[in-house]
Formats: structure tokens, sequence, C-alpha cells
């Protein structure tokens, strides 16, 4: 995927958009451009876009003119609906991938919203089977250090 960030006629990109390649130097290669609106308005100043992948992590937002980067838990999110920062509107939001319009804002009131990383949580069921292997793991050395005695 590819955002047109600040590229564009003039200043501050009139359309702001995101394009999809899928099957990128395939023979069945496709590209979408989906324009970015807001209540009917396009958006401007589109720096970066993610897929989160996954339905809950940590949103990882840096704020080039306030110096910091702010980290947010996320849950309920839909992995293939995209999160976009958008200067133009100082926020990072929830964008409908087929045409475009702001879903929601995850937050807003930024300072130059720039870089976005998104760290997914391991689902319920990794943590299941994490436990399980350390009880197991546990349970050997228990076996193994009592026959150790034994002997």
């Amino acid at each position: 995927m590819l955002t047109t960030e600040g590229d564009g006629p003039g200043c501050c990109d009139p359309v702001g958009e995101f394009t999809l390649i899928a099957h990128p130097g395939a023979a069945n290669q496709t590209v979408t451009n989906v324009p970015v609106t807001n209540g009917g308005s396009n958006v401007q100043g589109i720096d970066d876009i993610i897929f989160p992948g996954a339905t809950s992590g940590w949103l990882y937002v840096a704020e080039t003119g306030a110096n910091q980067v702010d980290k947010v838990w996320l849950t309920g999110l839909d992995p293939n609906t995209p999160i976009i920062a958008i200067g133009g509107l100082n926020e990072v939001a929830l964008v409908n991938p087929s045409n475009g319009d702001v879903e929601s804002a995850l937050l807003s009131g930024l300072n130059s919203p720039h870089g976005m990383e998104f760290l997914a949580a391991p689902e319920s069921s990794t943590w299941a089977m994490l436990l399980l292997g350390f009880a197991g793991l546990g349970f050997m050395g228990y076996r193994h250090a009592k026959a150790a005695v034994a002997a």
C-alpha cells in the first residue's frame, strides 16, 4: 500500500488517497486508488497507513510537532480496516477500505501525526498453549529431580 503523503499538486495534497497494490510484479497485478473523505470532503495530509492484522494490540503514533510518541491499547478492531494518520485533521482514524470514508477517530488533537506501528497482542489460545508448555516443562523437571533422588 502507498499513501499520497504530502505529494500532489500545490500544497498539502488536495486529494489525500491511499493505493492498494495486489500481486505486485505478477501478471495479475491490480492497483486500486482510494480517495479518503471526511463528511464528503477530501482530507489532506495523509502520512501513514497500516492494517492492524489483529483485533487488539498497541498502536504507537509519532507526533513530530510535539516531539513525542503516543501509545494506545486498541480492541475490537477489524484486521482489514486501515488505520490512517491524517495530518489535515490532526488525528489517527479508521477508514472504510472500500469507499475511503473516515469511520471514527482513534486519536484526535494530535500535533502533526507521522509514523505508526501496531503490535498485535497474542490471542488467548496462544497464551493457553504457552502456559501448558511451561506447566509441562515444570512437571518434567519435577519428575527428573525426583528420579535422581531415588537413585
